[in-house]
């Protein structure tokens, strides 16, 4: 029996364009229900769903505002802004039990947001990193940061994983067998399988994730895609207050979800970032992918390597990456699996957290 209409919060994290893109099937979900959507985020997150949903409401959460550095250790660097972040964490709880009140909200899902819940409402914490991995020499560490990042789940009603059980998708990073009220909610993903007859491009280059390291990879493509021999597009995954497709020939600042959709699935090869969430899209279309995970992220190269092995994917460093040989090898492999996922888990989640 389907729920009463309710008014939830929705508010993804604002740390690269993943979080707000996998709660595009979720927003789509509660609507189709009949439930009343509210947004919560900040930066390109909230521009990229206010583009998607205009008709919302919208608000906007302190960022966490993270800093990277082009030479320093990705966790050393991260580890050094912990306080920021807190500081950023209680802002948020603060600004959203005045939302709750205010807009007088009945539950709320945050994705990757530690601080969007609430004593008075029901909430969801969706994420697929609940096992921390460490880069080299700091695994001495792992076991008390995971201590500390799952003592963080406990404000929540639920915590919701976004893959099969199992953990089909996400592997080791979702290996958490003490996270009380886990749910495995299903892959999401904003796209659809799409009927293509035959590729109209060689290689889609989709850029995401922080600066300056999205700026240096565009900077490598733009330098040897022209003289590839390849047809190619290149999407910056650049978003402003007024997301439009800026098209410059082949090259183009943002798409939303359905051109993106309809470009993707005309290309024979897909370069990406190792995201999580970009791992779902690819899994989704059935994509050969070049996989370039963030210099220093231990959660993109863990997955870039792990879609190899499996031969999903051809996996290259940054500053190595050579575009003729990745698509060469690229072209030999089987490519994703595609996938028509199901909104069952996630139903069945949604109908629990507002029962």
């Amino acid at each position: 029996m389907m729920a009463r209409p309710k008014r939830l919060l929705v508010a993804p994290l604002n740390w690269g364009l993943g979080h707000a893109t996998r709660c595009i099937p979720v927003i789509r979900h509660l609507l189709e229900q009949g439930h009343e959507v509210l947004l919560a985020s900040d930066g390109d997150s909230l521009h990229l769903l206010h583009a998607e949903f205009p008709e919302l409401q919208s608000f906007e959460l302190s960022g966490y505002n993270p800093a990277y550095s082009k030479r320093n250790s990705f966790a050393v660097t991260i580890a050094r802004q912990v306080p920021k972040f807190m500081l950023a964490v209680r802002k948020e709880h603060e600004q959203v039990n005045r939302l709750i009140a205010d807009k007088k909200i009945d539950a709320v899902i945050s994705d990757n947001r530690y601080g969007v819940w609430s004593a008075h409402v029901p909430s969801a914490l969706m994420l697929h990193q609940l096992n921390l991995l460490m880069p080299a020499g700091l695994g001495w560490i792992r076991p008390l940061l995971n201590r500390i990042h799952q003592n963080l789940f406990r404000k929540f009603s639920y915590v919701w994983v976004p893959d099969a059980e199992g953990s089909v998708l996400s592997g080791e990073l979702s290996d958490a067998s003490r996270v009380k009220n886990l749910r495995y909610v299903g892959a999401l993903s904003r796209f659809k399988m799409l009927p293509v007859t035959s590729p109209g491009y060689d290689l889609v280059a989709v850029l995401s994730g922080p600066e300056p390291q999205r700026s240096l990879l565009e900077e490598i493509l733009r330098k040897q895609l022209p003289g590839s021999g390849l047809t190619w597009r290149l999407v910056r995954g650049v978003v402003n207050n007024n997301p439009i497709e800026g098209n410059q020939g082949a090259i183009l600042d943002f798409l939303p979800a359905d051109k993106l959709n309809k470009l993707m699935s005309e290309a024979a090869v897909v370069l990406a970032r190792s995201g999580y969430s970009t791992i779902m899209d690819l899994h989704k279309l059935g994509k050969k992918a070049i996989l370039i995970p963030t210099p220093g992220q231990t959660e993109q190269e863990y997955l870039a390597t792990r879609a190899t092995k499996k031969g999903y994917a051809v996996s290259m460093q940054q500053h190595t990456m050579n575009i003729k040989d990745a698509f060469v090898q690229a072209r030999a492999i089987s490519g994703f699996p595609a996938d028509e996922f199901t909104t069952i888990r996630l139903a069945a989640a949604v109908e629990e957290l507002l029962k």
